[in-house]
């Protein structure tokens, strides 16, 4: 299996054409841009785990590719001035002459010099473990490398109270930069990591940032203050890798802080960012601090996954702040109210507060007659107490999300209040300490503040105001918040509007490669198409296109069973005079059939959609009608319809030479060289590389892509070493372009190519490498397999066991959707339970691998065979039936020899099926032991024509066969090996010997026997582990039995574990 791109154009150069043609708006896809589908694939006879795709059949040439810090801290008194955060500044400036008056950053007093000070009027919550713990991280920071550290626990914990006593603390040790998720903000693309981005100039210096900046501003450009895309066919990895690179130049010579608030409401393209920097290896010095409500991330929540793989990959130190105990309370009442409370005050507080801090300090500032009846109640108390100017300005507020004072005040002004009136409600809710000012924006001190306000809102005001934000950000023209402009107008009852926007807001989501959202979007157009008469008119496309497009992005964004649903609800919506829609949607068929394995549903909708399509004859579409026909190709190839195949070959080589784009033809012709290569064809596959080798690809990502696939061909081929060299080589300038996410999948390679040569040490590097800064979930499976395979050589089968365990649940996600992962899942649970002598969990594994046999492609068959060799030998040893892994082995070598270049491999499942004759083994050594074939299986061959020949009776040809075995397994570390040639060495040398020296008078011979008698195996048993006769074998336990005074053969076992113990 190779790996599927993870997410990347092989035209990365070329500018996406996106949006919705024939309107105002961008287009949301160019009209004939087929979905490129992945495909399964043969390959020649090289054992892989079952190796993701890496050919990335479902990326078409042209297409873009698609694979927190709120403040409880109560402001001072208000100054003489309005305090209010100026038009375009990330920090408010002192105000007046000489000002110096604090403002609340994220909860915590800020002046314009001094940056982080103490929290600002608030009683201190003693967390002091919890803050050990911040300061220990950043510590390891300051020492070199990245931390992170996940703050979580119920509304009003103190969360974020406990992240700004930290970053109070730190004075002049490190910058700090917050990101905020909001509610409802699920459509609105990067919205914390856009926060941040606009805030970094004011921490780190405007010089600073844009030095750091400048390796990376074309592929950061849409997620910029004021920034448009670059233009370039960019993936979600690349924005990835490029924020990361800017993070790790800000944090070279001085930490960084960089805080994500209320990950419970974050957007899937801020997960999959924060999923990719805590993997990647950063030279800089930088800590991420991440906080999320837990009675808000119930089952089925986007952000599980997230947590999920910070668990198992131990990326996070985990913070649960506990609620306040009595005695804590007590604390806090006497620094906040400067006096101690009284027994039956503090009993109160207690019991009404429940321990949570938020409810403790909002209590202590009620009097017994204003305590209020519910929680409700509590929580809007310091709002009740606000003047009814002031109430209208919070309700104002309470009703958007990242409210700056442009946005406000022109909010004010839709609804006829002037700026002094706005100034005064704003100074009042301060000084009340309900309302904060976090860096350019205003923000409720608590978010169960904002969401009890914004219930207030009567029905016609909550019109009205929504009508204003509307408007306001529609004046403002800011694509970043064309979401939040849709929500408004929808909540403004205006569903026509809020499609425009959120046309905007699929321009924004596609220019800055935030996949999930796209498609979140896609649908949500799909939803309002009813209520907007004009849909069509607006959009530029028929509500099935829309659809269609949903699927491919959910299909690029990994969620292809969510893609499925959308096709088929498209095609009920396609009219019969849709050919092109009937076209683009069969594409997307094709490649959910290529992936299911299906070749004749792949031609059948292969052939329909190149009619379809036919007649379109531009640019893009020539281009993906060349990927198409290369698709059918491979299809046509799996069926042996040579024709067929033939004609559709030279017919995608003729669309895409019409091109004149290398890159397209480069591709199209790769897919071809695939398919010939796969069938056999070794001078086709080589005459392609040799096309490659003598083209020029401008494109950094498009270099990297042909060079790992060339390295993948070559290794294909059995060429190792010049594979490991291109790798080698391709490794280094993906670290030096800053590619992280495609130095993870060369590394990957790089694995398979060393651990192939027997380089086991350089493949375990290389394989963790790949699963500590892979991103993408299949990657990540594969990898750990590797590592798994790799532990069992080196006889450590309780760390392969462990590490799958550790990873259970990316691995049962990953087997959902990818076949070829739950299959090489299923033979590396083999192979560790034979390893184990747990010969009946192998067997489960190989009966259900056996259970699909049929469907399993045969380039997959040769690491399946090894685990089930594995077994037999295992259950051989232990005296055991193994009947799977023998029905296995024999389906799949009638599988294999359907390809004569898996010939190899049918004949060392012969040889399994065949343990005792000689001449199956040697066909065996003779198969295996060429350069083309992986070396590391080569000592287990070995030992086990050397078993034969022991069974034979030619102890001389054993132990030169042994003696080879232990040599190669020393050489390549593979200590599993190691340990079985020794064993059958010491077996081989043995013959009975003499009794002096031998503890309890027994020989080496007798010791040996006792040993298996012990494991309770029967004469005939232990002499097939000793190559011994039955006879034999019952003249030494007669022996034991006199020398060891035991009446029977279990007071021997019991007598010979002491004994055997001892020695």
């Amino acid at each position: 299996m190779r790996r599927p791109d993870p997410g990347r154009s092989s035209d990365p150069a070329r500018p996406p054409q996106r949006g919705v043609s024939g309107h105002r708006h961008p287009p949301i896809r160019p009209e004939g841009a087929p979905h490129v589908p992945r495909h399964r694939r043969l390959r020649p006879p090289q054992l892989r785990l079952g190796r993701p795709r890496r050919h990335h059949r479902h990326r078409h040439a042209a297409h873009r590719p698609r694979s927190p810090h709120r403040g409880h801290a109560r402001a001072p008194p208000p100054p003489q001035e309005p305090r209010r955060p100026p038009l375009g500044a990330a920090r408010p400036p002192p105000l007046g002459d000489d000002a110096r008056h604090p403002v609340l950053v994220s909860g915590v007093a800020v002046t314009p010099e001094s940056g982080v000070t103490s929290p600002a009027g608030r009683a201190a919550v003693q967390r002091t473990d919890e803050l050990d713990q911040l300061a220990a991280a950043l510590g390891a920071v300051e020492a070199g490398g990245q931390r992170a550290v996940v703050v979580s626990g119920e509304a009003g914990i103190g969360k974020t109270r406990l992240i700004a006593e930290f970053v109070d603390s730190l004075a002049e040790r490190a910058d700090v930069v917050v990101g905020n998720c909001y509610e409802a903000q699920e459509l609105a693309a990067y919205l914390p990591v856009r926060q941040i981005l606009r805030n970094l100039p004011a921490v780190v210096g405007q010089e600073r940032f844009d030095a750091a900046l400048a390796p990376v501003a074309r592929t950061l450009a849409g997620l910029l203050p004021g920034g448009t895309t670059s233009g370039d066919a960019l993936s979600p990895v690349r924005v990835h890798e490029a924020l990361d690179l800017l993070l790790e130049n800000l944090s070279a010579e001085r930490p960084l802080v960089v805080v994500f608030e209320d990950l419970h409401w974050v957007d899937p393209s801020t997960i999959g960012f924060l999923g990719a920097v805590l993997r990647y290896r950063s030279t800089g010095r930088r800590l991420l601090v991440m906080s999320y409500r837990s009675d808000d991330v119930g089952r089925g929540h986007p952000l599980r996954p997230f947590l999920a793989d910070l668990d198992r990959g131990r990326l996070a130190t985990r913070i649960e702040p506990a609620r306040l105990a009595r005695e804590a309370i007590a604390e806090i009442g006497s620094a906040q109210l400067g006096r101690a409370l009284h027994g039956i005050e503090l009993d109160r507080i207690t019991e009404r507060s429940d321990g949570i801090p938020f409810f403790v300090e909002e209590l202590l500032g009620l009097s017994e007659q204003q305590l209020p009846a519910n929680l409700r109640e509590l929580v809007l108390a310091r709002y009740d107490r606000m003047s009814d100017p002031t109430r209208r300005v919070l309700r104002m507020i309470a009703a958007s999300v990242d409210v700056d004072h442009r946005l406000l005040r022109g909010v004010a002004a839709e609804l006829g209040l002037d700026d002094a009136e706005l100034d005064a409600s704003i100074d009042e809710a301060v000084a009340g300490g309900i309302l904060v000012i976090r860096g350019d924006t205003y923000a409720f001190r608590h978010a169960l503040s904002q969401e009890a306000v914004a219930q207030e809102l009567l029905p016609g005001e909550r019109d009205r105001v929504h009508r204003a934000y509307a408007r306001t950000l529609e004046a403002a023209h800011d694509p970043a918040r064309a979401g939040d402009l849709a929500r408004h107008w929808l909540d403004a009852h205006e569903p026509s509007l809020a499609f425009d926007a959120y046309l905007l807001a699929l321009g924004d989501a596609q220019a800055t490669y935030a996949t999930e959202t796209e498609a979140a979007i896609l649908e949500q157009l799909v939803e309002l198409w009813p209520s907007v008469p004009d849909a069509a008119e607006r959009s530029g496309v028929t509500r099935a296109l829309l659809l269609v497009n949903a699927a491919t992005a959910w299909t690029e964004a990994g969620r292809t069973s969510r893609a499925d649903t959308l096709l088929d609800v498209a095609e009920t919506l396609l009219t019969p005079d849709d050919r092109r829609g009937r076209g683009e949607l069969l594409v997307r068929r094709v490649s959910h059939a290529i992936n299911g394995r299906r070749a004749r549903d792949a031609i059948e909708y292969g052939l329909e959609a190149a009619a379809c399509l036919a007649d379109v004859d531009d640019l893009r579409t020539l281009e993906h009608r060349a990927t198409l026909h290369a698709n059918v190709v491979d299809a046509a190839e799996q069926l042996g319809d040579v024709e067929l195949a033939a004609e559709h070959r030279a017919e995608a080589l003729r669309l895409a030479s019409l091109t004149g784009d290398a890159g397209v033809e480069g591709y199209v012709r790769h897919l071809i060289n695939m398919s010939a290569m796969e069938r056999g064809d070794v001078d086709a596959a080589l005459e392609h590389l040799g096309w490659v080798r003598t083209h020029t690809i401008a494109s950094p990502e498009l270099e990297l892509r042909l060079a790992l696939n060339t390295a993948d061909t070559l290794h294909r081929l059995g060429l190792f070493a010049e594979a490991a060299e291109l790798g080698r080589d391709a490794l280094a300038r993906a670290d030096a372009y800053g590619q992280r996410g495609w130095a993870a999948l060369i590394a990957a390679n790089l694995a398979d190519d060393a651990a192939a040569l027997g380089f086991l040490e350089e493949a375990a590097e290389m394989a963790e490498r790949s699963a500590t800064q892979g991103t993408d979930s299949t990657f990540v499976s594969y990898s750990v397999r590797q590592l798994a395979r790799l532990d069992v050589l080196r006889d450590d089968p309780a760390s392969a066991r462990a590490r799958l365990w550790n990873h259970r649940e990316l691995l049962d996600d990953v087997a959902v959707d990818q076949a070829e992962e739950r299959w090489g899942q299923r033979a590396i649970t083999a192979a560790i339970a034979a390893a184990e002598g747990e010969i009946a969990q192998a067997e489960t594994a190989l009966t259900s691998l056996h259970g699909e046999l049929a469907e399993i492609i045969v380039s997959e068959l040769p690491a399946h065979v090894l685990a089930a060799a594995e077994t037999l030998d295992a259950a051989r040893r232990t005296g055991t039936p193994a009947d799977a892994a023998a029905a296995f082995l024999a389906g799949a070598r009638t599988a294999l020899r359907a390809i004569p270049h898996f010939e190899a491999w049918a004949v060392l499942a012969d040889a399994a099926l065949s343990p005792d004759e000689v001449e199956a083994w040697d066909a065996a050594v003779v198969a295996l032991d060429q350069p083309r074939v992986h070396r590391w299986v080569l000592p287990h061959v070995l030992r086990r024509r050397a078993e034969a020949h022991a069974s034979a009776g030619d102890r001389e040809a054993a132990r030169a066969d042994a003696e080879r075995s232990l040599e190669l397994a020393r050489g390549f570390g593979a200590s599993r090996d190691v340990r079985l040639a020794r064993e059958l060495a010491s077996r081989l040398g043995g013959g009975g010997g003499s009794a002096a020296g031998a503890a309890g008078g027994l020989t080496a011979r007798e010791r040996e026997v006792l040993a298996l008698v012990a494991e309770g195996l029967s004469n005939r048993q232990i002499g097939e582990r000793l190559y011994l006769s039955p006879k034999t074998v019952s003249v030494h336990v007669t022996a034991i039995l006199r020398k060891l005074g035991a009446s029977t053969r279990t007071d021997a076992a019991v007598r010979g574990a002491r004994l055997l113990g001892d020695a």
